[in-house]
């Protein structure tokens, strides 16, 4: 029984050697399917942004965007093109009149906003030489201003 006991032990060992490395993904929610991924948190929404096999960015949950302590800024920038499907879900900033670039910036690139409500930012939207589709409803209600083109 010990000589079958340390075999097994063995196999165990390496398999964890043979095993193929996978990344760790942040994603909590979903995997990525047909392009889509469902996010719940910050960290997950800011790597759908950055992932480019995700077209579709569907919000799980509301998204506090957290401020860089340094700059001051909970500043999101969208520098590719993507659909964001709030769901009926927020994108909050901290809520602060003092000017401090909190907002989602489409920059160089065509995003599709739909269902989302953003709050608590200098503005809801920056547009930078990119283009903006709102769909659905858009509560931009709860920001300094709405969207600032540039």
């Amino acid at each position: 029984m010990k000589k079958i006991a340390k075999i097994l032990a063995s196999f165990t060992a390496l398999a964890f050697v043979v095993a193929p490395a996978v990344p760790a993904s942040a994603y909590e929610a979903d995997a990525v399917v047909d392009g889509a991924v469902t996010v719940s948190t910050y960290a997950d929404f800011e790597q759908a942004i950055e992932d480019a096999t995700v077209s579709t960015i569907n919000l799980g949950g509301d998204i506090d965007v957290p401020v860089d302590a340094e700059t001051g800024k909970g500043q999101v920038d969208i520098t590719r093109d993507v659909t964001i499907n709030g769901k009926d879900y927020a994108v909050k900033f901290d809520g602060s009149t003092e000017w401090k670039s909190n907002f989602l910036q489409v920059y160089k690139s065509t995003v599709t906003v739909k269902d989302l409500t953003v709050e608590g930012g200098n503005l809801a939207f920056f547009v930078n030489g990119g283009t903006l589709n709102l769909e659905g409803t858009i509560d931009m209600s709860g920001n300094f201003g709405g969207i600032g083109i540039s």
